[in-house]
């Protein structure tokens, strides 16, 4: 019966932790909430796909990349009205996923084949927009040069994964030597945007877009497309 029900659970029981930490929040609180929301997905993600991780471990690593996106988004929001309704989409969509997946390991018979390749666009964009916004608004905080090197190396490592996991499931091998390329443009127009008083969630909105355009003029044509 759990297994059934743990794709509700694990979103209400994320509620309630989130409903703790921004009840009067505090760096504690914080620090306390989000280490265990994290630590809890890890182990949602190792139960899905237990036994086989050499060969699905890119569904854990886009599950706790979607809840570290989340977690630093919120970091940087204020007022009643958008904490809350950033607390249920984050939980739809997160019950969403874990749905999928259950029915992807426990019941494949029922499960739609196609379902991964379906969302990985919008979700990648959530992904995106979240984690931009959270690494501008650390790096607009941050005094120190060194971060600003470290942030380009983050947002880096996140095109180019969400760019893999965007050819994994749409099946574009073909492209794969593209990704490094591809990467290193949209890091450069979100170094370019930072220079513009547009913004953090502006900023990240634009990249964010113009990530989605990729997919759609760029890696979903049948043949390639000279950037």
């Amino acid at each position: 019966m759990l297994k059934k029900t743990f794709y509700l659970a694990v979103p209400i029981l994320f509620g309630l932790i989130l409903l703790f930490v921004f009840y009067q929040p505090s760096l504690i609180k914080i620090i306390i909430g989000d280490s265990l929301i994290l630590f809890l997905t890890f182990l949602v993600g190792i139960f899905l796909i237990q036994g086989k991780i050499k060969k699905q471990w890119i569904f854990l690593v886009q599950l706790m990349l979607f809840v570290l996106s989340g977690l630093g988004f919120f970091l940087f929001l204020s007022g009643l009205f958008w904490i809350t309704v950033f607390i249920f989409l984050f939980l739809i969509i997160l019950g969403f996923f874990l749905f999928h997946l259950f029915q992807f390991f426990y019941q494949p018979r029922i499960c739609q084949p196609d379902i991964f390749q379906k969302t990985v666009f919008w979700l990648n964009f959530i992904i995106s927009y979240w984690a931009l916004a959270f690494l501008s608004g650390v790096l607009a905080k941050s005094a120190f040069e060194l971060s600003f090197f470290i942030n380009l190396l983050v947002v880096f490592g996140l095109f180019f994964w969400l760019n893999y996991y965007y050819l994994f499931f749409n099946r574009l091998d073909e492209f794969k030597n593209d990704l490094l390329i591809v990467s290193l443009f949209l890091t450069e127009i979100y170094l370019s945007l930072n220079f513009l008083p547009l913004g953090i969630y502006l900023n990240a909105f634009l990249i964010s877009l113009i990530l989605l355009a990729i997919y759609f003029f760029y890696f979903s044509q049948n043949k390639k497309i000279e950037l």
